[in-house]
Formats: C-alpha cells, sequence, structure tokens
C-alpha cells in the first residue's frame, strides 16, 4: 500500500489548475500578472486541505505528518515568486516594470501659445525650464511652441496650452512660467521632456531669471532693456542694425568679443548676459 504524503496532490492539482488557467487565457486575454496572484491562494488553501484530510484519516492516536519534500520546495518556489509579485504590485513596483517594459516613445509638437502682451505690462519675466529656447520678435504678442518626447503622456487626452505655460499678470509685470513636461520617473530617468521656444517682443523689457539651453536674440528688434542669467549658448544676430549696449560677466568663451562691455550704434538699450557658456556674435 502507497503512502500518502502531503504535498504530492497539492503538487498535482498546482499543476492542473496552472495549466488550465494559462489555457483559458489564451482564449479570453486575461492579464497574466493578475492570473499568477489569484491561482498562489488557491495553492495555499489546497495544501491546507490536503494537511487537514492527513490528519483526519490517519488511524493513529498521534498522526505524524509526513511531507513530501519536491513538491514542498516547488510550491515554496512557486509561492515565493507570487508573494514577491503580489508585493510588487501592491508598492507599485510592477506597474511600473510594465509600464517601462511597454513605454513606446512618441514624438510630437507643442499646442502653439499666442499670448497678447497688453499696453499695461511693462516688463517680461520669464521662468524658464529644461530644453527652453528665448528669441526676440518684433511682434506685440508673446509665442510659446515646440516639440515633445514622451513615453508616458496620454495620446488621447493629448497636451494642452495650459500643460505647457502659465502667465500671471502682477501690476505692470507680466509673469511668464514654463512647466515641466508631465513626468513619471522610471527606474533613473524621467519619461517625458519639453523642447520650448519663447518668442518674446523685443521692445518690451524683459528679465530672463533662470537656466535657458540658448537664447536667439535679434539686436534690431531689442528696443528695450533686456537681463539674462545662465544660458548655455547665446547667440547675438544683425548687430550692424543694433542699437545696444552688451554686458556679460562670466561667459565662458567669447567669439568675436575680447571686451567685457561691447557697444552697438549707440547703445541706448542694455542687454546684460550673466554666466553663458558660449557668446556667439554674428
Amino acid at each position: 500500500m502507497r503512502k500518502w504524503r502531503v504535498g504530492s496532490i497539492s503538487m498535482g492539482a498546482a499543476l492542473i489548475m496552472l495549466g488550465v488557467i494559462v489555457m483559458l487565457a489564451q482564449f479570453n486575454e486575461w492579464n497574466e500578472t493578475d492570473i499568477l496572484l489569484t491561482w498562489f491562494p488557491l495553492i495555499l488553501v489546497i495544501l491546507g486541505v490536503e494537511i487537514v484530510l492527513y490528519i483526519s484519516m490517519s488511524k493513529q492516536e498521534q498522526p505524524v505528518v509526513k511531507y513530501d519534500i519536491l513538491s514542498i520546495i516547488f510550491i515554496t518556489c512557486l509561492g515565493g515568486i507570487a508573494l514577491i509579485l503580489f508585493i510588487s504590485a501592491s508598492t507599485g513596483v510592477l506597474e511600473m516594470v510594465k509600464t517601462t517594459v511597454q513605454a513606446e516613445e512618441v514624438e510630437g509638437t507643442l499646442p502653439a501659445i499666442e499670448h497678447p502682451v497688453n499696453q499695461e505690462v511693462k516688463k517680461v519675466v520669464l521662468e524658464s525650464a529644461e530644453a527652453v529656447t528665448v528669441e526676440t520678435n518684433n511682434t506685440s504678442n508673446i509665442h510659446i511652441f515646440g516639440t515633445y518626447q514622451s513615453s508616458s503622456i496620454n495620446m488621447e487626452k493629448g497636451i494642452k496650452p495650459g500643460d505647457v505655460a502659465a502667465f500671471h499678470q502682477v501690476g505692470d509685470t507680466l509673469y511668464v512660467e514654463m512647466l515641466q513636461a508631465p513626468t513619471r520617473p522610471m527606474f533613473g530617468y524621467d519619461d517625458s521632456e519639453f523642447s520650448a521656444t519663447v518668442s518674446i517682443p523685443g521692445d518690451i523689457e524683459t528679465e530672463v531669471r533662470s537656466w535657458v539651453a540658448a537664447a536667439h536674440l535679434n539686436l534690431a528688434n531689442m528696443k528695450n532693456n533686456w537681463s539674462l542669467t545662465d544660458v548655455d549658448q547665446v547667440y547675438l544676430t544683425d548687430t550692424d542694425n543694433a542699437d545696444v549696449k552688451l554686458t556679460t560677466e562670466d561667459v565662458w568663451e567669447e567669439e568675436a568679443a575680447s571686451n567685457q562691455t561691447n557697444t552697438f550704434g549707440e547703445g541706448t538699450h542694455q542687454l546684460q548676459i550673466d554666466t553663458a557658456n558660449q557668446l556667439h556674435i554674428q
């Protein structure tokens, strides 16, 4: 007569249920993670029922439970994997892994923004964000446009102008705040980025308070005082028709500019640049 060892039936039932569930999942498009998390508790129930039946059916006064070691190890390994997945799902790590694996990077254009600068505004203050380029224009509007790269932005909802920039007027000062792309950190890196260009009327006083990737300034359009703090690349064009006095500090490399102060035309308007990696005068 064969001896009954606890674990054998549980392992057999586990394999049968796993096979049936996986087969059904092929036809019903069930989520693999949900299948494993549902299947694991059933194994514990079957193993517990098997132990209770073994003890209740034993004819010994003090029954000694004999286990099928290999089956128990097999079930323990499967249970450990399921437990790890359960903890990962509860803490959000599993969802992050799935998002990273299934992520598909897309690129598109940001919604164009055109904000009028009314006559009450005497100064524009730009609070920049990452990968922003500043330009001058000869209109009376602030224009913002650009592109984005992302693997998490919901394409059905899209990007709204309010997701790119915010405008706040306080007295005679207009604050332009560039916003960061909505990100979901995935294992050490961000999955979205805006690359925006902000074009500001050159005839209004402008202050750029934070770091910008590049500044393309047409000095002929500059009819008021400008100041920039911390710029990577600065390009000054149309200097022959300019009326600007340029003052620079902490510029690492200057091309065609040997002094800290340059005057173009009569130098009526001030252009102050504090900290720049390179200054290109064309």
